[in-house]
């Protein structure tokens, strides 16, 4: 029955967005900026929470780890900034490739 609810729920917002893009109340714009929330912003916390399990983190520990994440992109932001001076690919993903690089150094500490 939850997953009969769950699926009722989404069908309704699916229908309210169709309703909204024939009413041009989402325009070509708007919809560029929720897929990008939707891109940066929830598909990460997806992830978080379908590995986090059952348990709960509340209070301090839930502050400690936001602290830490904030900490690792702002390094990786930091080591991106350092390895893009000296990795440079002659086309338009340039950047690209340094955070690619960024991101095996990464998992290989990891």
């Amino acid at each position: 029955m939850l997953l009969l609810q769950q699926m009722i729920v989404l069908f309704i917002l699916m229908g309210i967005g169709f309703l909204c893009c024939k009413l041009g109340i989402i325009t070509d714009e708007v919809s560029k900026k929720l897929s990008s929330i939707v891109v940066n912003i929830a598909n990460p916390a997806l992830v978080l929470t379908g590995c986090m399990g059952e348990g709960r983190i509340e209070g301090k520990q839930l502050l400690l780890i936001a602290v830490i994440i904030g900490q690792l992109l702002a390094g990786l932001h930091c080591l991106h900034g350092i390895l893009r001076k000296f990795i440079y690919i002659h086309t338009e993903t340039s950047s690209y490739a340094a955070i690619i690089c960024c991101e095996w150094i990464v998992m290989l500490f990891y």
